[in-house]
């Protein structure tokens, strides 16, 4: 699922702010409608996974983003 324009310039943000990539792919496997981990200590990379069919995709990433720290 593409992401809005704008949830991609945060997500380069992010990756701009931390020093790290943000790798984002559908996860069927979820139980929830998204899911952020952090890149903490030697970990190279932010995983933001999200459930096929969430429509919310966008404000979710932009919530959950901001909520979690991620580019903090």
């Amino acid at each position: 699922m593409p992401l809005h324009p704008a949830v991609q310039q945060m997500i380069r943000k992010v990756e701009e702010l931390s020093g790290r990539p943000v790798h984002v792919a559908e996860d069927a496997e979820l139980k929830v409608m998204a899911a952020i981990t952090t890149a903490r200590g030697s970990a190279p990379v932010h995983f933001l996974h999200y459930r096929p069919g969430t429509r919310a995709v966008d404000c979710l990433v932009t919530g959950r983003g901001g909520e979690n720290g991620v580019g903090r």
